[in-house]
């Protein structure tokens, strides 16, 4: 019997240019004893300051860890913020300053790691 094993990839494109903003989304879900919960992380922009900026939502207060690693495996970017339990929108300070090209981000919360795929276009 052979083994299939699939992986699923989430991309995020953000593009940097006069043009209005968007982000894409990432939702997860646990199963616990009540049924599903969800999780979405999102990566966007801040429309005013070109900032790009990190939504998802805590359950539990705590710090959260914020990598961003290139193709090369090598992590360019680091941050760590205190979240709140509740929905949390976190500006990545400086991330806007990548170069072009394709990345991974890791979130580190309560145990819990989230991974999104992003794509720098200028």
């Amino acid at each position: 019997m052979k083994k299939i094993i699939f992986s699923l990839t989430v991309l995020c494109l953000i593009a940097i240019s006069a043009l209005p903003a968007y982000s894409t989304s990432l939702t997860n879900f646990s199963k616990t004893k009540n049924g599903n919960v969800k999780k979405e992380i999102s990566i966007g922009t801040n429309r005013a300051s070109g900032e790009m900026l990190l939504r998802f939502t805590a359950h539990k207060e705590g710090a959260a860890s914020i990598t961003i690693i290139n193709e090369s495996g090598k992590i360019v970017w680091q941050q760590t913020n205190q979240v709140r339990s509740s929905i949390n929108i976190i500006p990545l300070k400086n991330a806007i300053l990548l170069s072009e090209g394709s990345y991974t981000v890791r979130l580190i919360v309560n145990n819990e790691t989230y991974t999104k795929g992003l794509l720098i276009w200028k």
